[in-house]
């Protein structure tokens, strides 16, 4: 009894410590769980928008970029709208509030500017500087009236008299300039995960663009030449959810900025920037089959059908009759093409790749089966010829003459004592004798073949191929829209839209080799203008007693030059809407102002214009120069 009085005992205990085994077990599981949870929520595991999972990057950068905006084209004048708080190069005494309408105008190697009917001298250059709204609205930007979009540029702008233009280059903080280049360079109706890959592609190249200005004026131009730009739109929201949602976030590669080259369409392969601009670097960018580019529907491709028995006179079959004309000749057929009919092309085969793997092929070699016509020459021919086979007076050799020589294996002795050349005889072409022998060409892809079946797409030689056979002939396409190097956007597309690829899984497709770190941005706050010191434009000149005339831009069709006439120099004259003296006055004009005379009206009205306004005046009060 004992003996089993122990052993329960000792069952009791190891039942007890089960139990708080279990207990702790389960106490810890649940700690665990919720470090897991709450780590998962810091770092994004259990969200939508992974991308933001990146290393925060050693890098410090102001986050300014300084865009030209060459699409304007150098003009002679800009009429803008300040929807903010500005200051001329950040002199309190020259300020505009939101809503100021002000022109600047090239007047020789200066430049004017006009707001509220005065007009100011600023020498050769100014910059209008942003500060900060105190109307509770956030909103700092400029309009320009010359700009291709109705779109807000939010930045500070400096304009120079370049050469009797305005140059203009906008700094711009670099997230304010993603939300006018991802709407353009890629579209608002793209997936956001596609989106959100355009906008680290675009900050990564924009960031190594700035890197590499030097000495340079500005960082990037608004063309493609760089990215393209054209201001904010506030109706671009999926756009801008996706340039908040990468902030920062750049691509990096061996210590440097990565550049993140992408394109419209690489046509099914990616490209190396070494396949297509030479040189080193890039690395990390791969040639590797895209097939999400490959089936979207929307990537671009062109495609032409070849018969197996391509009609006569069509472009790809007088090419080839014309690169047998020779041979053919030799079998004693006529050597025009015309009269070579391809009858049946048996293959069609790329050839000489630019590498190993590559769609960029630099041959295209047909082989074919054709048709010749011979030559039979006519009875006037064959007297000819037997005037020719007379005995001739003398011993000397010479060479046969005219159409005989052209015959094969023809031997003439010499003609006689008359030095006339006998007229070349006639002949006429047999009907279509099929050639026995399979003929092989080879052409040019670029700037022959693509040429011929008006397969070109890009102004280079980029293009890459495909040629399927069918039942019919064969279909020979290519493709590529762009340079086709880094990322695809219509591969972005497919990705993010029929397969949901999120943001870093299209990054990591296209860019293999790069890593990607979020940059914290030390941008300068925007100062109050009421903290400026009052200097009340002591570093410009002062306001001319008269308001200087804008410049007039250059004459167009049967447009004239005219200067207002008036009585006394203290006169002006009414520019009207309509051309009647009860319409509403538009503005009015000074004595010995110019104008631009449009066309003459009913009633001795004219329509005039200048660069601030437009509309009718009296001809009594204006003569052409």
């Amino acid at each position: 009894m004992p003996t089993t009085s122990k052993k329960k005992k000792k069952s009791r205990k190891a039942k007890k410590r089960m139990r708080m085994i279990r207990r702790y077990t389960a106490v810890l599981s649940c700690i665990l769980l919720v470090v897991i949870l709450l780590t998962g929520m810091t770092t994004g595991w259990f969200s939508n928008n992974d991308v933001m999972d990146v290393e925060s990057s050693s890098v410090k950068d102001d986050g300014l970029l300084r865009v030209y905006l060459k699409s304007l084209n150098r003009p002679i004048a800009l009429g803008m709208t300040l929807d903010g708080v500005f200051s001329v190069d950040g002199d309190a005494g020259f300020r505009f509030q939101r809503g100021s309408e002000i022109t600047v105008a090239c007047d020789n190697g200066d430049l004017l500017l006009t707001c509220g009917g005065m007009t100011i001298d600023m020498g050769s250059s100014f910059t209008l500087k942003r500060h900060l709204p105190s109307d509770g609205n956030d909103t700092c930007g400029i309009f320009i009236h010359e700009s291709e979009k109705d779109a807000l540029f939010a930045g500070d702008l400096k304009l120079t008299n370049e050469n009797g233009g305005i140059d203009a280059i906008l700094t711009i903080q670099i997230e304010d300039y993603l939300l006018g280049v991802v709407a353009y360079e890629m579209s608002n109706s793209f997936p956001l995960e596609a989106l959100k890959a355009q906008a680290v592609a675009a900050r990564t190249y924009a960031i190594n663009a700035k890197a590499s200005a030097k000495n340079r004026a500005y960082d990037v131009v608004d063309t493609t030449q760089d990215q393209v730009y054209k201001g904010y739109d506030p109706a671009f929201t999926k756009v801008e959810e996706a340039v908040k949602a990468t902030e920062g976030i750049v691509g990096f590669a061996n210590g440097r900025y990565a550049n993140c080259y992408y394109t419209a369409s690489n046509g099914g392969q990616v490209a190396t920037p070494k396949q297509i601009w030479g040189g080193s670097g890039g690395e990390y960018i791969v040639m590797k089959d895209d097939p999400y580019d490959l089936e979207n529907p929307e990537s671009v491709v062109k495609r032409a059908f070849i018969p197996y028995a391509p009609g006569e006179g069509s472009e790809i079959a007088l090419a080839l009759s014309g690169a047998i004309s020779e041979e053919v000749a030799s079998l004693g057929m006529s050597d025009d093409g015309k009269d070579i009919r391809i009858d049946r092309i048996h293959s069609i085969k790329l050839a000489d790749p630019d590498r190993e793997g590559s769609r960029m092929y630099g041959s295209m070699i047909f082989e074919f089966e054709a048709s010749g016509r011979e030559i039979i020459f006519t009875e006037e021919a064959t007297a000819a010829e037997a005037t020719l086979s007379e005995p001739a007076n003398s011993t000397a050799d010479r060479a046969p003459v005219g159409w005989a020589a052209e015959l094969p294996d023809a031997s003439y002795p010499l003609a006689t004592t008359s030095e006339a050349t006998p007229e070349e005889p006639s002949y006429t072409l047999s009907e279509y004798k099929k050639i026995d022998k399979t003929f092989t060409v080879t052409l040019k892809t670029y700037g022959q073949a693509e040429n011929l079946l008006s397969l070109s797409i890009n102004s280079t030689n980029i293009e890459i191929f495909d040629i399927e056979e069918t039942e019919t002939g064969f279909t020979v396409s290519s493709r590529r829209f762009g340079h086709g190097s880094g990322m695809s956007q219509r591969g972005a597309q497919q990705m993010a839209g029929k397969y949901e690829k999120k943001c870093m899984e299209i990054l990591e497709f296209y860019y293999p080799g790069a890593d990607f770190e979020k940059i914290s941005w030390q941008t300068p706050a925007l100062t109050a203008i009421e903290a400026l010191p009052d200097s009340v434009g002591a570093a410009r000149a002062k306001p001319t007693p008269r308001p200087t005339q804008i410049p007039l831009p250059p004459l167009t069709g049967n447009e004239y030059y005219a200067v207002v006439t008036l009585e006394t120099a203290s006169s002006s004259l009414n520019v009207r809407k309509d051309p009647n003296t009860s319409a509403p006055v538009m503005g009015t004009l000074s004595n010995k102002d110019r104008v631009i005379v449009i066309e003459p009206t009913a009633d001795g009205w004219f329509k005039i214009k200048t660069v601030e306004l437009s509309g009718f005046v009296k001809g009594d009060y204006i003569v052409k120069e």
